[in-house]
């Protein structure tokens, strides 16, 4: 279980979180949506520790998470991944050799999750070379050979048409159901949130749930 208490955070003079409360389990799938500049990725970085937030609690498998020790925010981070909007990979290299960088993983652990997000064909392909889609896909095979227990991923859509972002909230929804992982989004989109099992609009920094006009 992955439980957000109160969660508030300000900016300048700007409460951009104010009393957040979420709550969702592991093979739950959760959507926030929002406009630009709403708080959705200080959300998230916010629950992994990369942001500070003034008041509230986050509770991970019925534990507080304490936000002071460097070693359980580490740990914390290996039990949730963060999908972001950023790309941090080595262009001229493979995609193979980039996730060789990243994780400790086997070669046979590698293809098999490469295929599993329908990477394959790019193993040997440099990254500077791939798609838009393709780079999420390549953040989603990292992500999914850390094992995590919950996944949190950073506007999909970033440089994909409406199309190719579905798609791949599709794939996302499929493997964490697969692997009963729970997976948490954000979106500027509508149209990617109608899959999800709890669906939230966040706004004016209050956090409620999303029922379609």
């Amino acid at each position: 279980m992955l439980e957000i208490n109160n969660l508030q955070k300000t900016v300048g003079n700007k409460k951009i979180l104010d009393g957040i409360n979420l709550s969702f389990d592991f093979k739950n799938s959760v959507a926030i949506f929002g406009r630009h500049a709403t708080g959705k990725s200080i959300l998230l970085k916010s629950i992994l520790g990369f942001s500070k937030f003034e008041i509230g609690t986050v509770i991970f498998n019925n534990k507080k998470v304490l936000y002071n020790s460097t070693r359980k925010i580490n740990k914390l981070r290996e039990s949730i991944n963060l999908v972001s909007q950023e790309d941090r990979f080595l262009e001229d290299v493979t995609v193979l050799q980039n996730i060789q960088w990243i994780t400790a993983k086997s070669h046979d652990q590698i293809i098999f999750i490469i295929t599993e997000v329908g990477l394959s064909g790019n193993i040997d392909s440099k990254v500077k070379f791939i798609s838009p889609k393709e780079r999420q896909l390549l953040k989603l095979a990292i992500a999914l050979l850390n094992s995590p227990k919950f996944l949190l991923v950073d506007e999909p859509m970033q440089n994909l048409t409406i199309e190719e972002a579905k798609d791949f909230v599709e794939l996302l929804i499929r493997l964490t159901q697969k692997y009963t992982i729970g997976l948490l989004i954000t979106t500027r989109e509508k149209e990617l949130i109608c899959s999800f099992d709890q669906k939230y609009i966040l706004e004016n920094g209050i956090l409620n749930e999303f029922t379609q006009q």
